[in-house]
């Protein structure tokens, strides 16, 4: 009898992850190592497919959330809320040009959007990245799950900063930032937003190994194999309860390491 574990077809990979009907999810990815491994077996990875498997696997009750952020808007080049595209993965874009699927409207920190909150989330107007009224805020209120898949369970994970910015962090402060904005309808105008940002001046580096290895001794994160690759589902209020004793009480040196 072979040992071998059958390989599961991309569409198929949810069915094995704790996702249940009505959980709001936010998406962290990088599908490259995804996409090889569907290469090898004779399957193409598409990215709208992979999205459709996730909408069925949380339901019209459950909400849908991808990373489209784009830094640029700091460097005072023009955010276009229908032209400019994410800087965080194949998959955020894929969301934003498929049907149901709407953006926020940070220019820095935006989310394509979808299912029962989608309107929750495209109507903040929150000037601040990471703050009270941010879609960040909406996650761990509503007790939101990350999905981390091509990456450690809180590497890429900018909930994180949602955290630094709440509890406050010697390490980061809140800079303003100007450039031309284009709003959905089309309308251009000069608009200033922030974004909680590290020193440079302070010899700081992250390392969330440690963090990881908490949240996974303590049931906050979940990981499963498929296909040889892990998928992390983190429980985003546990993280933030976590993560802001850490800060409060150990300057967040489970999370970075001061050189």
């Amino acid at each position: 009898m072979s040992n071998e574990v059958a390989y599961v077809p991309y569409t198929q990979i949810v069915d094995r992850l704790p996702i249940s009907k009505g959980d709001i999810l936010y998406v962290v990815s990088d599908v490259l190592d995804i996409a090889k491994t569907c290469r090898d077996n004779g399957e193409k990875f598409g990215c709208e497919k992979f999205i459709e498997s996730l909408q069925e696997a949380v339901g019209e009750n459950g909400t849908l959330m991808f990373p489209t952020f784009c830094w640029d808007f700091c460097k005072g080049i023009a955010f276009d809320y229908h032209k400019t595209k994410g800087k965080t993965g194949a998959l955020g874009n894929a969301a934003l040009k498929m049907s149901g699927f709407k953006r926020t409207q940070h220019p820095i920190y935006s989310f394509a959007a979808w299912g029962r909150d989608k309107g929750i989330l495209i109507q903040m107007d929150n000037l601040s990245s990471f703050g009270e009224d941010s879609p960040f805020a909406h996650m761990r209120k509503n007790r939101a799950k990350a999905l981390v898949l091509g990456l450690s369970s809180i590497r890429g994970n900018s909930f994180v900063h949602y955290i630094e910015q709440s509890i406050g962090v010697e390490y980061r402060y809140e800079k303003e930032f100007t450039a031309a904005y284009v709003d959905s309808a089309g309308n251009a105008s000069q608009k200033t937003y922030t974004m909680y940002v590290r020193h440079l001046d302070l010899d700081v580096q992250y390392v969330p190994q440690p963090m990881e290895q908490m949240i996974d001794q303590l049931g906050i994160n979940k990981s499963c194999n498929v296909n040889g690759a892990q998928y992390h589902i983190t429980d985003l209020y546990g993280l933030f309860e976590v993560g802001a004793l850490d800060i409060q009480y150990n300057r967040a040196k489970n999370m970075y390491q001061y050189l």
